[in-house]
Formats: structure tokens, C-alpha cells, sequence
């Protein structure tokens, strides 16, 4: 049995057109979304809702300090970009988005620690002593008056 390996094309030519082809559209993606934005930039306010919203839902949805560490650090890390490259709608909108989404995970991750009660981090069996101060009479469906 002959065995033979594919061709090795690794010096050949590519056309100009070939090259060009991703970035192209790329660029014309890009167009299309500034269009689309700039036609509905009355409406753009309306998604800092959405952002904030994603923050709160995404800290119900994860367990701990260290993903909700991760959701404000990618947050923060889509608006820096957003806010600092020179662009157009697409850009800002991205960076409020993130910001929003960046605030709304935080402050509900700070509400939740200032209304935190003490927690019991293992079950236990303890005795209490108490004084009954009053006892208020009520009636039963059903039962005496």
C-alpha cells in the first residue's frame, strides 16, 4: 500500500482578493451596526436597562465572590475599550452597556452585604433561656372562642 501526503502549500500565492476578503467584512459588519444604531439612537437609553439587569441577573445566577469578582472585571473590561478608542456608537454603546452591567452587579453584591445576616457555618444544638412577657389570645377556625 502507497501512502502519500497532502501537497504542501504553504508558499503559495493567495489572490489579493483572498486576503482582503475577512477584513472586508469585517468593515462592512461594522458599517451595518453604526447604520443601525444611528438609526435607533432614541432608543439606545433604553439598553442601560438591559445592562443593569444583566448585572443583578448574572450575580443570582453565580455561586460566589470569585465569579462576581470575574462579572465586574469583564464589565469593566468591555466599557475601558468602549470609552477610550476613538469610534462611533458602536463603541459608546458597548462601554455604557458593560459600565451598567458593571454597576448593576456591584450594588446589588454591596446591598447584599450590608443586609447579610449572621450565618450558622456548621448545624449545632445549643439551649436558650427566655421569659414569656405576654400571651396574646387567638381564636381557631373551628375551635372554642
Amino acid at each position: 500500500m502507497q501512502r502519500t501526503s497532502a501537497p504542501n502549500i504553504a508558499g503559495a500565492h493567495l489572490l489579493q482578493r483572498a486576503r482582503g476578503y475577512w477584513r472586508a467584512r469585517f468593515h462592512a459588519t461594522c458599517e451595518g451596526v453604526e447604520s443601525f444604531l444611528e438609526r435607533e439612537r432614541g432608543q439606545l437609553p433604553s439598553w442601560l436597562v438591559v445592562g443593569f439587569g444583566a448585572g443583578i441577573a448574572s450575580w443570582f445566577a453565580l455561586d460566589g465572590r470569585s465569579e462576581w469578582l470575574a462579572v465586574l472585571c469583564l464589565s469593566i473590561g468591555l466599557a475601558i475599550p468602549g470609552f477610550v478608542f476613538e469610534g462611533g456608537r458602536l463603541e459608546r454603546a458597548i462601554g455604557w452597556i458593560g459600565l451598567a452591567a458593571a454597576f448593576g452587579c456591584g450594588l446589588i453584591w454591596l446591598r447584599s452585604e450590608w443586609v447579610r445576616a449572621p450565618r450558622l457555618e456548621r448545624p449545632m444544638v445549643t439551649t436558650f433561656d427566655a421569659t414569656v412577657e405576654r400571651v396574646e389570645p387567638i381564636a381557631s377556625k373551628g375551635g372554642p372562642p
